[in-house]
């Protein structure tokens, strides 16, 4: 069987009005591509056919049949050409920012299959990156995005940086991640805030010093006075504490301008921010123990003041008491009986 006639019977069956027939088109490409990937490869005519032909089916109406695009699509984004690639990912970010929930969620799962399949070396990662990242970032930048996408593409974010640090810190991109980033630890959602300290704080290790010395003055120093929003400090601990683990030099320098205010922050009546201003801490003490040493004293001191502290401690107490109590009145309703 040639190439050309394999494809295209590959595509009639991924025509087919029958899901089934669409499910079984997909999985066939999928075993074949696995088999030998060559089989694919040839007319980029052909190529481009059942590579729109799978996109297709990422907006699939049965489940089942988009879940087995995106697979598909895990597997050809190890052999596609670069075109191919910028294709399939225009698509599919267009898709993560639509107002269609179910495409929007598919789609996101899409991007996530394809940058986790990418093959560690070789040309093909470092084309995605280049082409990927700024798409992405791209997408976080506009205002329009939904929330939920905004996650998914941070996620995808981090999932690239995790895998290939290396060549996203080989290539330079404009505007640089990080200053996209930041405004995102203001966002109304808690969920998008807790992601993009995570997506941040991977980043800091490749980005000009600079870069993090704004992300200090605007998004860090302002928010650990004590007149500041409990829910910014919040935020604030949790990002000193994730950059403390992935970039501890970049943080060692500043600590006289942020141990300080944690301290303070600790002593603050709210339990999430006194949970995390300790967690924020620890991270420092453990990734920057030389420069933290003039804050131990202090440091073991708040951990020993909360170390007897419960919030939930009172509260189980008040509920044996209750459950006593009701066991006595059932005791004494069998007794009277």
């Amino acid at each position: 069987m040639t190439k050309g006639y394999l494809m295209n019977s590959l595509i009639e069956k991924m025509l087919s009005p029958d899901q089934d027939f669409r499910f079984m088109g997909l999985n066939d490409l999928m075993t074949e591509i696995k088999q030998d990937p060559s089989c694919f490869l040839g007319d980029e005519a052909v190529e481009n056919k059942v590579l729109n032909q799978v996109l297709l089916l990422v907006e699939d109406k049965i489940s089942e049949v988009k879940n087995q695009a995106v697979k598909c699509l895990g597997q050809l984004i190890k052999i596609i050409r670069q075109s191919q690639m910028e294709t399939v990912v225009d698509r599919l970010i267009e898709f993560s920012g639509g107002q269609d929930e179910e495409l929007r969620d598919i789609s996101g799962l899409a991007l996530k299959t394809i940058t986790a399949e990418l093959p560690p070396d070789g040309k093909v990662a470092a084309t995605a990156c280049e082409k990927l990242t700024p798409k992405l970032l791209g997408q976080i930048r506009n205002p329009s995005t939904p929330p939920e996408a905004l996650v998914e593409t941070l996620s995808i974010l981090s999932i690239l940086i995790s895998r290939f640090p290396a060549l996203l810190a080989g290539t330079t991109f404009d505007p640089p991640p990080l200053p996209i980033l930041a405004p995102l630890l203001s966002h109304g959602r808690p969920v998008v805030r807790k992601r993009a300290i995570i997506t941040l704080s991977q980043y800091v290790p490749i980005s000009r010093p600079e870069l993090f010395h704004e992300v200090l003055r605007t998004n860090v120093f302002p928010h650990l006075e004590d007149s500041a929003n409990v829910e910014k400090q919040r935020t604030t601990v949790q990002l000193v504490a994730a950059v403390a683990r992935h970039s501890p030099a970049q943080l060692a320098p500043v600590l006289g301008q942020i141990v300080p205010g944690i301290l303070k922050a600790v002593q603050k009546d709210d339990d999430e921010l006194r949970e995390g201003s300790l967690q924020a801490l620890e991270a420092i003490l453990l990734r920057c123990p030389t420069e933290a040493t003039p804050y131990l004293d202090a440091i073991v001191q708040s951990g020993n003041q909360f170390i007897k502290y419960d919030p939930n401690y009172a509260g189980d107490d008040e509920d044996e008491e209750m459950a006593d109590v009701d066991d006595d009145e059932d005791d004494d309703e069998l007794d009277d009986e």
